[in-house]
This record gives C-alpha cells, structure tokens and sequence, in this order.
C-alpha cells in the first residue's frame, strides 16, 4: 500500500485536519464506511505523533490514514484505510470547509471493500 505524501497540505491546514479528524471519531459508526475509523481516534497529539501512528512504518492490520486533500479552499478529503479484518475497506469522504474551518460532512467518495 502506497500513502500518499499529505502530510505538507495537513501541516498548512492544521485546524481543518484536526477539524475533519474529530468528525471521523465523533461519527464514528454513523456515516457509510464508517466501521474503517477506530472509536478511539486520536485527534489530539502532535502532528508527527499522529502522522508515525496512522501513515508511516508497516500498516497491514492498522487502521491508516492515506490521503488528505483541499482541492479547494472550501472543500476537504481524507481517504482512510482499515486493514484490521481479512477483507479490508478504504473510503474517501468529502467536507464542505467554512472560513472558519468548522465542516460540514458532503458525501462519500468512494467506498471499497477487498
């Protein structure tokens, strides 16, 4: 599994990163694809602790963050992986990003299932 380098874009968007993190945790089980986020995500910790804990080093079984995007200014996506059960599912999900950078969940892009 290749992830992609996102951790620039996390690094100059702090706050909406952390912002679309704590969705993913405070929804979890709510939304479709939502069995592929762990209840207990930390959202809290340094960004290098966060980056060494959910994308970098050995990630079979782990859950893994491998993308995070702004496309636009106003518009967010992180793409998860969850390879903790022999089928395995990734999903993509989108936000609609006030000034503020409070979120508003839009929709999931893709879900996949292996």
């Amino acid at each position: 599994m290749i992830v992609e380098d996102y951790f620039k874009v996390a690094r100059e968007n702090e706050s909406v990163f952390r912002t679309v993190l704590r969705d993913l945790r405070d929804n979890h089980n709510k939304l479709p694809g939502d069995r592929t986020v762990p209840s207990d995500l930390d959202t809290e910790s340094e960004l290098e602790t966060l980056f060494e804990k959910y994308s970098r080093g050995e990630r079979r079984k782990k859950f893994t963050i491998i993308n995070f995007t702004l496309p636009q200014k106003n518009y967010a996506t992180i793409t998860v992986q969850d390879a903790t059960t022999l089928s395995g599912s990734m999903v993509a999900k989108g936000y609609h990003v006030n000034p503020d950078s409070s979120l508003k969940y839009k929709e999931t892009i893709t879900l996949g299932v292996s």
